[in-house]
Order: C-alpha cells, then sequence, then structure tokens
C-alpha cells in the first residue's frame, strides 16, 4: 500500500500470475484500476506502478505484454485510460506491436528531483524495445509526460536548474558535462576532465555548477566552478536579468480529454525556451479554470 495525492493505492495479486492495481472509492470498497502489472521487478527496488508526485492523477504502469517484453503506459486521469509512452523525433512513428518502452520505475522516490525535477518535467532510465533488439537510454519530457525525448548518450546524473531552463546531464565514463538551454533541442559538450564529483550552484543571477576536477598524474584536485549566465546558446545571449511578466507561458497539465480534469484546467507559468532570463520564483503555484464537463473525466463515472 502507499499514500499519494489523498489517495490510497494497493498492490494485490488477483491469482497467482495477475499483478494489480486498485484503490478505494468513497464507500471503502476496493476499485481496480489496472491489472497484468510486470512481476519483472517483484524482487529488487524498482516497481510495476510509479505515482507523478506534483500532479495528481498522473499514474505510470509497466504492464506484461508477454513472456519477455514490459511496455509503460501513462494515465493522465487517474488510471481511467492508460496510453502507451510517446516518442518525439525519428521515435515518433515507430510504435507497433514490436515496438514499445520500457522505463525502470521505482515506487519510493528518496528524492522527487531524481525524477519529477519540475512539475513539467520527467526523466528516467529505460529500454527501448523494437524488432528484437533492446537498447538502454535515458527518456525525458518537457510537457508531463505527454511525449518524450531519448539521449542515446549513457547520462549517469541530471541537474535541472532555472525550473527546467538549464540542464546539466553528467556522462557515464566519458568526463563529458553535457548543458542545454532549451529543453533537449540542442546539448553542448565543452565542458571536459576527469570529474570526481559535480555540484549544483543556483542563486540569484548565478546559474552553475561546481566540479571536483582530479589530475590523477600529478595527483591534483582542483575545485572548478563553470557559471552560465553569459554564454550565447542558440541565437540569443543569457543576460544577468530576471525574467519578466512576457518571458512567461502558460502550461497546461495534460489530461486524456485534452486538458479538463474532474471539471477543471489547471496550468502553471513556465518559462519560454527562448526567455534567457533568470527565474526567481521560489514556489510554484497553480491556477485552475472550469472547463467543459465531461461525464467520463470523473472518478466515480464508470463506463
Amino acid at each position: 500500500m502507499f499514500y499519494f495525492h489523498d489517495i490510497l493505492y494497493i498492490l494485490l495479486f488477483k491469482n497467482e500470475y495477475n499483478l494489480c492495481l486498485y484503490t478505494l472509492n468513497e464507500h471503502d470498497h476496493m476499485v481496480e484500476i489496472i491489472c497484468n502489472l510486470s512481476l519483472k521487478y517483484q524482487y529488487d527496488r524498482k516497481s510495476p506502478i510509479m505515482i507523478n508526485p506534483h500532479i495528481p492523477g498522473v499514474i505510470y504502469a509497466n504492464l506484461q505484454i508477454n513472456d519477455n517484453n514490459t511496455i509503460t503506459v501513462i494515465s493522465f486521469d487517474e488510471g481511467k485510460h492508460f496510453l502507451p509512452i510517446e516518442l518525439e523525433g525519428n521515435y515518433s512513428g515507430c510504435f507497433d506491436t514490436s515496438c514499445c518502452v520500457e522505463f525502470y520505475l521505482e515506487l519510493m522516490i528518496e528524492s522527487k528531483e531524481d525524477h519529477f525535477p519540475e512539475k513539467w518535467m520527467a526523466i528516467f532510465q529505460g529500454v527501448y524495445h523494437c524488432n528484437g533488439s533492446s537498447r538502454y537510454h535515458n527518456f525525458m519530457t518537457f510537457n508531463g509526460g505527454k511525449t518524450w525525448r531519448i539521449l542515446d548518450r549513457i547520462i549517469q546524473k541530471f541537474f535541472v536548474l532555472n525550473h527546467g531552463g538549464l540542464v546539466f546531464a553528467i556522462e557515464q565514463s566519458s568526463n563529458i558535462i553535457w548543458y542545454s538551454y532549451d529543453e533537449g533541442n540542442n546539448w553542448y559538450d565543452d565542458i571536459r576532465g576527469d570529474f570526481k564529483d559535480v555540484f549544483p550552484l543556483e542563486s540569484h543571477n548565478n546559474l552553475g555548477i561546481s566540479a571536483l576536477n582530479v589530475n590523477r598524474a600529478y595527483n591534483i584536485h582542483s575545485f572548478n566552478k563553470y557559471v552560465f549566465s553569459s554564454v550565447i546558446s542558440i541565437l540569443c545571449l543569457m543576460t544577468d536579468r530576471t525574467c519578466h511578466n512576457d518571458d512567461y507561458e502558460p502550461w497546461y497539465i495534460p489530461r486524456f480529454y485534452e486538458n479538463c480534469f474532474r471539471g477543471e484546467e489547471a496550468f502553471y507559468w513556465k518559462i519560454k525556451r527562448s526567455a534567457m532570463c533568470f527565474d526567481n520564483r521560489t514556489v510554484l503555484i497553480p491556477t485552475f479554470e472550469p472547463c467543459q464537463c465531461i461525464r467520463d473525466g470523473f472518478q466515480w463515472y464508470s463506463n
């Protein structure tokens, strides 16, 4: 059993080989959400289910589709409908019965920032299965899970600053620190060294990282600071200025029926991809608006 967003979730076996996710309705009766959950990771820390800690109603599930393969699906409406993971770019048209994505899900998260660093961001390690082959990747979304990007490099750790406006990726075993200003559209790799550890730095008008660099030949340790407040990126120059109102745009939480869920839609003010400024907000508060009532969007309605 686990508890998120005032909802109790229960994992139970329907029979010996069929693991299901349940919840309780307002009468404390057990309600089935989804079954045929993968049994692949039942003996380690991974899980067939993961709940988005920022956004109520968003559920990730790993389903067992045959003896060998697992597919990850996502629900934006508290489990009433589940959709396969949709990839962007060259992978966007590849999904049929022979191609799928499998995320490594964790039930207990020590830090929300590991997988959900911002309201609209999520990062997972996983496998892309297609035509009999399986390849390990990192997967990243900047729109709440609606679409995902594959990172072909093997990334050991991510650092997300400026509410997602600046992302660092530490490439495993290559001593390269990649960074992106535009939600992963472009990555830059001009930070190189023999890094022992990397720390994020984030304060007013100061975005960057510090890295402990090791020169093994001379047994020298150095502490380097990389600040990116004045670096050319894409066609813009990031200046030492605080974001203004026109640097933001509304980001609506995606739902199965467009943005409407239980009679309302919610959005956050998100920094524009093209805005090169410092976002000094410490707390992000959603705005709620009524939307057209859809009967199937309510928890109490059952087909």
